[in-house]
C-alpha cells in the first residue's frame, strides 16, 4: 500500500474519532440538562444540595429520656438536645410540688422512646435561659404533647413572655381539667390538711391525735409505705387515692392495711 494511501486512512480515522468525541460530549450535555429539568413545570432546578426541612415545619426526632413533665431529651445526630415544651409547666421532679412524679410518669408514657415532631414558634426565643431548645412537641398521632398533659391535669398552661401558637387551646384544656378536678386540680393536690396534735411514739415517730394525717404512699415498685409528720419525705409525699393510696388516722391502722413505716 502506498504511503499516501496510509496517510489518508489515518486522517479518516482521526476525523471519525473526533466526531465520536463530539457526540459523547453532546450526549453528556443533554443528559445534564434533562437531569436539571423540574418535574411538572419545565423549569430548571437550582444547583446545590436540596434544602433541609425547616424546624418550623417539623423535624422528626426520637425521645431518649424525659427528665420531667415539660422537658424531654431527643437524639440529634450523634448527640442529644434538651427540649423545653412550649406552653406547658408541670410540677418539677425533686421539688415539693404536688403531682411531679405523676406528671413525669405520664410524659414518659406518651413520648419516651418514640418519634415526635419538633416545631419552632416564631413568637418565642430559640432557647431558654437554661440552654434548652424551646419547641412545640407533636406526638406520632398528631396530638400536642403539651395539650394532652394539660387536659389530663398533669400541668398548667404557661406563657413565659409572649403569646404562642396554640395558647387558646391550652387554656381551654386547662379550664376543662380544672372543672373536672383532674390531677393538680384534684383533691390530692388540695390545700394541706389541718395539722394534728402529735404524740411521740417509740423510736421518735409521732402519731396524730384527732386528725388523720398519716400518708399511705405506694412506691413505683409497688411497695406500700406510710409517712408521718416530721419524717424527711413527709412534706413531698402526695396521696393519690385513685392509685389506692390513702390517709390513716394511726400507725396501727396503716400497718393493718399492709403499709410499712418509712425508714426516715
Amino acid at each position: 500500500m502506498a504511503a499516501s494511501t496510509v496517510v489518508r486512512w489515518v486522517k479518516v480515522l482521526v476525523a471519525v474519532a473526533a466526531v465520536g468525541l463530539m457526540l459523547v460530549g453532546v450526549i453528556a450535555i443533554l443528559v445534564g440538562l434533562l437531569g436539571r429539568l423540574s418535574t411538572g413545570t419545565g423549569g430548571l432546578v437550582p444547583d446545590g444540595p436540596a434544602p433541609t426541612a425547616s424546624v418550623a415545619a417539623g423535624d422528626p426526632v426520637k425521645v431518649v429520656s424525659v427528665p420531667d413533665g415539660d422537658t424531654i431529651v431527643v437524639r440529634v445526630g450523634e448527640g442529644t438536645e434538651r427540649v423545653r415544651v412550649i406552653g406547658l409547666d408541670t410540677p418539677e421532679i425533686g421539688s415539693e410540688e404536688c403531682f411531679a412524679v405523676e406528671a413525669a410518669r405520664e410524659a414518659r408514657a406518651l413520648v419516651q422512646g418514640r418519634t415526635v415532631l419538633l416545631s419552632a414558634d416564631p413568637t418565642q426565643d430559640d432557647r431558654d435561659r437554661y440552654g434548652r431548645v424551646l419547641r412545640h412537641v407533636t406526638m406520632a398521632d398528631g396530638r400536642s404533647m403539651a395539650q394532652v398533659l394539660i387536659a389530663g391535669g398533669f400541668g398548667r398552661e404557661y406563657t413565659y413572655d409572649r403569646p404562642y401558637a396554640g395558647r387558646a387551646e391550652h387554656r381551654s384544656a386547662q379550664a376543662a381539667a380544672r372543672q373536672g378536678r383532674l390531677g393538680i386540680w384534684g383533691p390530692a393536690c388540695a390545700t394541706a390538711r389541718p395539722a394534728a396534735s402529735l404524740t411521740p411514739l417509740a423510736g421518735g415517730l409521732p402519731t396524730p391525735s384527732g386528725t388523720c394525717v398519716i400518708k399511705g404512699n405506694i412506691a413505683s415498685d409497688g411497695e406500700h409505705i406510710f409517712h408521718v409528720p416530721g419524717q424527711r419525705h413527709y412534706d413531698v409525699t402526695r396521696v393519690d387515692e385513685a392509685k389506692g393510696e390513702r390517709w390513716f388516722c394511726s400507725v396501727t391502722e396503716a400497718q393493718a392495711a399492709g403499709f410499712r413505716a418509712a425508714r426516715e
